[in-house]
């Protein structure tokens, strides 16, 4: 897959996934509360690394180079 995805390869990514991002939605954005004033934010990816949904305070500074736990494995 490419690393950057077409309006339309978005749109199919998301449309794939749509049920289980109406259940991650929430919990993105109640973490993202939690986490406000940190620095970080939350991101959902699906099984490709597709980022599916963000969460993010516009104070979020970009200074430093951004930290990821890394691809999770998708069952």
């Amino acid at each position: 897959m490419d690393a950057v995805l077409s309006y339309a390869e978005l749109r199919e990514a998301r449309a794939r996934d749509a049920a289980l991002i109406a259940v991650v939605r929430p919990e993105l954005e109640l973490l993202s509360k939690q986490i406000a004033g940190t620095n970080f934010m939350t991101v959902f990816a699906n099984c490709d690394g597709v980022v599916l949904d963000a969460s993010y305070f516009a104070r979020l500074r970009l200074t430093r180079p951004a930290r990821a736990s890394g691809p999770q494995r998708c069952r």
